[in-house]
Parts: C-alpha cells; sequence; structure tokens
C-alpha cells in the first residue's frame, strides 16, 4: 500500500505601499514505506523552502503612489491591562 506525502511551503512578504508578495508550493509524492516519511518529510521541506525563498527574491511589479507614514507613537496601556499585569 502506497502512503502520500503531501508537503505545503507557503511565504508571504510586505512590501512598501502596503503591498505584498506571496508563493507557495505544494508537493504530492507516494512512497513505498512508512519509515520513509521522517525523512522524506525533511528532505521535501529543505526543497520546497529553498524554492519558495528563491522566487521571492523578485518582487515584479510595485505600487506606486502614496508610501506608509510613519510608525504610530507609543501605545498606550489600558488600565484593564494594568489590572491584569499586576495580578499575574
Amino acid at each position: 500500500m502506497a502512503i502520500v506525502l503531501e508537503a505545503n511551503y507557503c511565504k508571504k512578504l510586505g512590501l512598501p505601499g502596503y503591498s505584498s508578495h506571496q508563493y507557495g508550493v505544494t508537493i504530492r509524492a507516494e512512497l513505498g514505506d512508512i519509515n520513509q516519511v521522517p525523512e522524506e518529510s525533511e528532505r521535501v521541506y529543505r526543497l520546497l523552502q529553498t524554492s519558495v525563498d528563491r522566487e521571492l527574491q523578485q518582487t515584479g511589479w510595485l505600487p506606486q503612489g502614496r508610501q506608509p507614514g510613519p510608525a504610530p507613537g507609543p501605545v498606550q496601556r489600558s488600565r484593564h491591562l494594568d489590572l491584569l499585569t499586576q495580578t499575574a
């Protein structure tokens, strides 16, 4: 009986102008022995990760126009959060 190993690796990166770039790859393979799963899973993961990372280095078209503004100032802590941290 064949064992089906299906692995997916996907990554999404933020880009300027509130844009993003995403790429993913899925591989499906049949294994003859369940004992092959750990080794094959590790090999496939490395292959998928390397492939996705290589492709993401080419961002292609980027939207023009308004660029993101400065980061917001310090976050105000709520009274509720202060009470939770004091009781912990």
